[in-house]
């Protein structure tokens, strides 16, 4: 019988080549012994897409709003321009009136009073001393109900000048506000774009792949919004093929915040009015709300060429062309260029419309 140290011995060392075996056998992956490196990518790769993503769309809202508050900037100079003219007629019509009143109490006075020239509110059988004063109330014009009138016409007038200042300020400061974060947020998207393009290898081939996995996810057909268009819907529109000649023209072009110039760059609502004053409608609103606000509404499947697409929950954001064939051209926002697309791109579809 072998001693009990060597019986011991013998154990440590099957136990010891026991180890080895399992070690040697086992899978090297095992789930939380060590990360791997190509999953690592991959969620790098995605929070680079993600960020993007995130900074193309606050641009594009941004911008929208930017376009908005100088729609209302200009509306609020209309209206205060039209005001400070009511302001102007009033006071050149009470001087008028009052010069009238002034020179009729002095030819009244220089005539000796008499009961013809003078005024029915100056005739009373007063002294001569009391008949001055009233003429030369007159001359000033106070007790004369017309140029109270014209006052009170001119005093109106001036308080709604007054109130559109405040207003036509608040609509400056609604432009720098937009103005300022439409900077800061270029200048993530920028920054943001120089890290992708320093992305070089298999990192940048995951990032495009998971880019064009989140659009691929983003699109879908969505929904028409409920019914409420008022009214029959206008015949499509003449010079539609004239303006969608002109957006392809664009193709290439990159998109811009606030831009809407052929060759050079384009906002969302930049191409549309852009490419249909070469349709022949000018003066169109430079944004994507405006536009989907005084536009005719549709449905998708009453969708005819020169017809715009809108896009954006809740707030409408961006907006397109249709070219026919469930087809759309759009400058579709920061860092992308002018490009035809499908209707159904973005999960994010708001309606469409006729001008």
């Amino acid at each position: 019988m072998p001693p009990v140290n060597s019986r011991r011995t013998f154990a440590a060392l099957v136990l010891a080549l026991f180890a080895v075996t399992v070690s040697f056998l086992a899978p090297s992956g095992v789930a939380g012994v060590a990360a791997d490196p190509l999953d690592d990518k991959r969620n790098e790769a995605k929070q680079i897409a993600d960020k993007l993503h995130e900074l193309e769309t606050q641009a594009e809202i941004l911008t929208e709003e930017y376009n908005d508050a100088v729609l209302k900037q200009q509306e609020l100079q209309g209206e205060i321009d039209a005001a400070s003219t009511r302001v102007q007629e009033a006071d050149a019509e009470v001087d008028k009136k009052r010069l009238e009143m002034k020179d009729f109490a002095v030819d009244a006075y220089v005539r000796g009073g008499t009961e013809a020239a003078v005024p029915s509110a100056l005739r009373h059988d007063l002294n001569a001393s009391a008949k001055v004063e009233q003429y030369a109330d007159a001359a000033v014009g106070d007790p004369v109900k017309l140029i109270k009138q014209f006052k009170a016409a001119k005093s109106e007038a001036e308080k709604q000048l007054e109130e559109l200042d405040k207003a036509k300020a608040e609509a400056d400061e609604v432009s720098k506000t937009a103005d300022s974060r439409m900077a800061e947020t270029k200048a993530a998207v920028d920054e943001q774009q120089k890290t992708l393009d320093k992305v070089e290898g298999e990192l940048g081939l995951l990032v495009e792949a998971e880019r064009n996995r989140q659009a691929t996810e983003r699109a879908g057909p969505g929904s028409d919004p409920p019914p409420g268009r008022g009214g029959p819907i206008p015949p499509p529109g003449q010079g539609a093929g004239s303006a969608i000649e002109a957006a392809k023209s664009q193709i290439g072009v990159p998109w811009r915040w606030a831009a809407s110039t052929p060759g050079v760059a384009f906002d969302c609502s930049g191409l549309i009015i852009w490419a249909w004053s070469r349709g022949g409608k000018p003066g169109l609103p430079h944004s994507s709300r405006s536009l989907y606000a005084m536009s005719t509404k549709l449905s998708k499947s009453e969708l005819q060429p020169g017809d715009l697409v809108f896009y954006g929950r809740p707030t409408i954001h961006h907006v397109a062309l249709y070219i026919g064939g469930g087809q759309i051209i759009h400058s579709p926002g920061s860092g992308k260029r002018v490009h035809i697309t499908t209707v159904d791109y973005w999960n994010e579809y708001a309606g469409a419309g006729r001008i």
